[in-house]
């Protein structure tokens, strides 16, 4: 480690105290990893436990020249928690408000997703996005990457269903915006230059017909590719327009440490089943007749993805598995009596859209177990493959209308760069689509990644004008394709709000916006065999919250 940064940390040791700040081996090995596939080894890790030690933060990274990148849970997918900077692991942001109608939630950044949900259960409630992480995420990674998931689509997002953010500013402004007129006139008075310039980037957007059209373009589908520049259409005030586009930044603008959420209706019963097809292109045909019947989720799994949960299901599977392809479909109701009608209504659509078989969830628990095997896909993948290989979850969004030619041309491009261990599943219903591989980390491996993602651009962007990235956030993993996705008029203004806000570029550096075209194939992390059942370890993150190692 360099003498510079052990002299820097001890600085700021001195100002947030020594128990915050580590520049030990050990606990920076323990956070050079997310769910990613990069590993990245940071020269200082501190914890930070309130707004004070942020703007403190922020303020010492600016005297120092030294990057900070936030991290919460560690299951982000595309390298947006790892650097080999300064990592700031966050603690103790927990605050938790539900007003009385449970309409609405206040939740801290560090809070996991599934606790705030079981806080809600009690109203019928539940905030809108549903990554199949939930339960080991927390708040600040799912806003700061808008992530959603598998009911949540594009209208209940974090950005559609933000009520209110606390944010603090790199230079160390901390705004509340749940007070939006007064947050904006502090906003002007604290940050004229920063008030100006989001005022100027507005009426540019707005004054821009041809860019405006691309923004509502691009954002029809699920799209969480660079910032979300459609705040400067949807909003008036700059406070307003500044806490969306913080949403889904990926903590390369600012800092957020709390949000307030409408929160979303969740009907008390269910009719879930799980429908086998005699194709993939089949079981994409049928996607329509279900979601004209108002199901709140289906999820597509291809022959690949059943294999392995087939694997790894243990006593879970408590009916025979598809193993061509599937549907898991879901509706939800307040009344037990309409759920029941709709099990009845499901059998006809199985019939009508040639399933081959047909599970119905009877219970709570078998609804449970049949979510608990779609949820386990990328783990049970995972576990299949070979030692000394990472696993790489891509994700992407195609137009409905072209999902079964989309999907098919997608698994003949795995085919072609020997990604034969490749499974495809995902988010049918909108156009959502996961496809998960393993790969070595020797420089030919590497390569053909390369080239392969260069195709899985063309085909996605070009050829069905689709989504890069619907879910997972840019990361490392997208930045070199951010402007084969936005075009050059949509990029440009991207940094432009980046020099706005972080003119040092010391936020999560080369994290959505790279000038490095080849920031995707570096720092690819190494596995080396160690014991079968640590091999199986593909690094998610979701036992993180209960390691020992980052304690």
């Amino acid at each position: 480690m360099a003498a510079l940064a052990e002299h820097a940390a001890s600085r700021l040791a001195d100002a947030l105290g020594p128990a915050k700040v580590s520049t030990d081996l050990l606990d920076r090995i323990a956070y050079s990893c997310d769910a990613s596939l990069y590993q990245l080894v940071p020269e200082i890790v501190v914890r930070a436990e309130s707004i004070a030690d942020v703007i403190e933060l922020f303020a010492w990274s600016r005297r120092e020249r030294i990057p900070l990148t936030f991290r919460a849970a560690g299951t982000s997918l595309s390298g947006q928690a790892v650097t080999n900077h300064a990592l700031v692991v966050l603690r103790g942001f927990d605050c938790l408000h539900i007003p009385s109608n449970g309409q609405a939630v206040r939740a801290g950044c560090t809070l996991r997703g599934g606790y705030v949900n079981g806080r809600l259960r009690s109203y019928h409630r539940r905030i809108g996005p549903d990554p199949a992480s939930i339960d080991a995420c927390t708040i600040g990674g799912i806003v700061a990457n808008n992530a959603s998931g598998m009911c949540c689509g594009i209208a209940q997002n974090a950005y559609h269903t933000l009520v209110a953010m606390r944010l603090v500013l790199p230079s160390g402004t901390v705004l509340d915006t749940s007070d939006l007129e007064a947050a904006d006139q502090l906003l002007a008075e604290r940050e004229p230059a920063v008030y100006a310039g989001l005022c100027a980037l507005r009426d540019q957007v707005r004054g821009d017909a041809e860019l405006a059209r691309i923004i509502r373009h691009r954002t029809r589908l699920k799209n969480t590719m660079g910032y979300s520049i459609a705040a400067f259409l949807d909003f008036e005030r700059p406070a307003d327009i500044l806490q969306h586009l913080l949403v889904g930044s990926e903590g390369t603008l600012g800092f957020i440490a709390d949000v307030t959420l409408r929160t979303i209706d969740e009907p008390p019963h269910a009719t879930t089943a799980l429908l086998g097809y005699r194709s993939l292109h089949d079981a994409c045909a049928a996607v329509d007749a279900f979601d004209a019947e108002g199901a709140v989720a289906i999820e597509l799994m291809d022959q690949a993805t059943l294999a392995a949960i087939a694997l790894h299901a243990g006593g879970r599977a408590f009916a025979p598995l598809p193993r061509t392809a599937a549907l898991l479909v879901e509706f939800r109701y307040d009344d037990a009596e309409q759920s029941a009608a709709m099990s009845s209504r499901v059998t006809t659509l199985a019939q009508k859209t040639a399933a081959t078989s047909l599970t119905l969830a009877a219970s709570d628990r078998e609804r449970h177990l049949l979510w608990q095997l779609r949820k386990g896909a990328m783990p049970s993948v995972g576990a299949a493959r070979p030692p000394e290989t990472a696993l790489i979850n891509e994700d992407v969004a195609f137009p409905r209308q072209h999902l079964a030619a989309a999907v098919h041309d997608l698994r003949s491009l795995l085919l072609e760069f020997c990604f034969s261990d490749a499974v495809i599943f995902g988010h049918a219903r909108d156009g959502n689509m996961h496809f998960a591989f393993a790969l070595d980390a020797a420089e030919h491996s590497i390569e053909r990644y390369g080239r392969f993602m260069d195709e899985v651009a063309a085909l996605v962007v070009e050829r069905y004008d689709g989504s890069l990235k619907a879910e997972h956030s840019t990361g490392r993993n997208m930045a070199p394709y951010l402007e084969r996705q936005w075009g050059e008029r949509a990029t440009a203004l991207m940094w432009q709000l980046k020099e706005l806000l972080d003119p040092d570029r010391l936020l999560n550096r080369d994290v959505l916006l790279s000038r490095d075209q080849r920031i995707h194939l570096r720092n690819i992390k190494q596995l080396p065999s160690v014991h079968h059942s640590i091999d199986r370890c593909i690094e998610c993150g979701f036992c993180e919250r209960a390691c020992p190692s980052v304690a």
